[in-house]
């Protein structure tokens, strides 16, 4: 089973938070931390609504080290998140950036080197209003890949692919592609 940290529990952070079915830790911040802790995710979804119990904190733990990490904030809170995962600044996993816009991943890269950094792009609209995720219209999809020209490298490859059918097993299907960049600038 692997092991998931998201950092920001906001709509998209949120969602893959009850969606993951694996051992998750998802860190919120503020008051959406207390909501969280007492009551769950609040999903809705083709109209039916559900509670889902996530584990969360305010802080990563460095012992116990992710498989796979999401950072699942706004970009101009991205420091702030890489802050929340310094603790893992040595450690090797798989980073999922779903910002909007280009530099997160090489900005993530930076903050931690020895993560397998991939660049992301959720499909769907999702919404958080009155403390309940909302996904409607199209299915929820996910695309990824790497942002950097870089030698292939098959234990990254095989993280990417370990990442991608773990996010498939809980009903989000998602799209490996060699170089992310493109739909990042098309995002953008």
């Amino acid at each position: 089973m692997s092991r998931y940290v998201i950092v920001g529990a906001g709509a998209i952070g949120s969602f893959l938070g009850a969606r993951a079915g694996h051992d998750v830790l998802l860190i919120p911040r503020g008051e959406r931390l207390e909501v969280l802790r007492s009551e769950g995710v609040s999903l809705s979804e083709g109209g039916a609504e559900r509670q889902v119990r996530v584990p969360v904190s305010c802080t990563c733990d460095p012992v116990t080290q992710p498989d796979h990490a999401i950072l699942a904030t706004k970009t101009f809170q991205l420091e702030g998140a890489l802050a929340l995962l310094e603790p893992l600044r040595h450690a090797r996993f798989t980073l999922l950036t779903v910002q909007n816009g280009v530099e997160a991943p090489r900005i993530a890269q930076t903050a931690l080197p020895r993560a397998e950094v991939l660049g992301a792009r959720m499909h769907g609209f999702f919404e958080r209003e009155d403390g309940i995720v909302r996904h409607i219209g199209v299915p929820a999809t996910l695309m990824a890949g790497p942002v950097a020209d870089r030698k292939a490298d098959p234990v990254a490859e095989q993280a990417a692919a370990s990442f991608a059918s773990d996010l498939e097993a809980a009903s989000v299907p998602t799209a490996l592609v060699p170089d992310m960049r493109p739909a990042l600038w098309d995002k953008s």
